[in-house]
């Protein structure tokens, strides 16, 4: 069987590519194909066409509050509240729940969840309690269950 020429190969990367990141994404991302070269692999007895694609899309505006002592309490991220394949919650376990709320860069190990309520489509908002002095004791966050994202969260300020 004759080897295909290496521009049929790169168009059929490049339609595969396009397809596979449709899927994954809701937008379509920006994409820039880098150089791609086919060669000879003995173990398979073929060759092996590889193809580097770069992918990545342009993000809105990231909303972030800080408190007076230059501390984040506040981040939502629009994007993250997108969803490319369904609105439907996903299951998360307890562990998957505080392993996405750990990405805040604020919770401690100690955190536990006392509370999930859906929050519409996809989304799924988690209230997490700690102890700690230097943690915030409470923290709201808003998962994407689809993305498996933090989507946004908020620092709830303690009752004096």
């Amino acid at each position: 069987m004759p080897v295909m020429a290496d521009n049929q190969l790169r168009e059929i990367a490049t339609a595969q590519a396009q397809e596979h990141l449709g899927n994954m994404l809701a937008e379509k991302p920006q994409t820039e194909y880098m150089h791609g070269a086919t060669q000879w692999k003995p173990t398979l007895r073929r060759h092996i066409y590889t193809q580097q694609v770069q992918a990545w899309r342009t993000y809105d505006t990231i909303k972030a509050r800080v408190d007076k002592q230059n501390r984040l309490v506040s981040f939502s991220d629009p994007n993250r509240f997108a969803t490319a394949q369904t609105d439907q919650l996903q299951k998360l376990t307890e562990k998957d729940m505080l392993d996405i709320a750990g990405t805040s860069g604020l919770l401690h190990s100690s955190a536990r969840i006392a509370q999930t309520s859906p929050s519409g489509g996809a989304m799924l908002t988690v209230t997490l309690e700690q102890p700690g002095a230097e943690w915030p004791a409470t923290l709201r966050a808003v998962i994407n269950t689809q993305t498996r994202l933090l989507a946004a969260f908020d620092v709830i300020p303690e009752k004096a």
